[in-house]
């Protein structure tokens, strides 16, 4: 919650309360995202490329976020940093 706190604020300071789309329920929600490449033709094959090598969990420590800006580019994306959002302890 202190979390998502301090992002909707940041994100108010830059595009104002009234622009800033907030949760519901006052936290993030949990999503996953699966982006695919242009060197494979079916889902089946990076599917089996991702179980073959499973992700292990890690732990970090974050004192930063970024709200950035981002636009499509020739089929890539470029983006600008417009605040650094501090979290965590400093």
């Amino acid at each position: 919650t202190k979390l998502y706190d301090h992002v909707i604020a940041a994100l108010e300071s830059v595009v104002g309360p009234d622009r800033t789309t907030k949760s519901p329920h006052g936290t993030f929600i949990s999503h996953t995202a699966l982006a695919y490449t242009k060197t494979h033709d079916k889902e089946q094959e990076i599917h089996a490329q991702l179980v073959a090598s499973p992700v292990k969990p890690t732990a970090f420590n974050a004192t930063s976020l970024s709200l950035i800006k981002q636009w499509p580019t020739d089929g890539h994306y470029e983006w600008e940093v417009i605040k650094y959002i501090a979290i965590g302890e400093q």
